[in-house]
């Protein structure tokens, strides 16, 4: 009889856990973000430089040494302007933010008319657009 209840127990206990696991990950976890003044004046600072280039609404390929800093630094300033008009609901300044991100794409290494740094643009372009949009629903949807 000792056996036949430590199983049931046990089974249950499994049961329980079984349950918790699930539920744990049906419920949507919040990443919490936390944002200092300095990095959002910096995050500004680079987008203010960075903003003029593209706003002009061209596909033109550009050099890419005339960005102001590289890629990944002009990505991560982008986000963090993200962040802080998502929070604001500034929601105008989001979407110019959102296009300048995806404007990346047009700066190149390279020969500008050879075909292969053009196909090379359009994937980063479509890699761009999917990097912002699963930013903006992980963190504020």
């Amino acid at each position: 009889m000792d056996f036949d209840m430590w199983v049931a127990l046990g089974g249950l206990l499994g049961v329980l856990l079984v349950v918790r696991a699930i539920v744990g990950k049906l419920q949507k976890k919040h990443k919490v973000l936390r944002v200092s003044e300095r990095t959002i004046e910096a995050s500004r600072g680079i987008a203010v430089r960075y903003l003029p280039m593209v706003e002009d609404n061209k596909d033109s390929l550009i050099d890419i040494m005339e960005l102001p800093c590289d890629k990944q630094q002009i990505k991560s300033a982008l986000k963090v302007m993200a962040y802080c008009f998502t929070r604001k609901r500034k929601h105008q300044d989001l979407a110019r933010i959102k296009s300048a991100f995806v404007a990346l794409h047009r700066f190149q290494d390279g020969d500008l008319t050879d075909q292969y740094t053009i196909n090379a643009a359009a994937r980063e372009k479509e890699r761009l657009v999917n990097e912002i949009e699963d930013y903006l629903s992980k963190h504020f949807a």
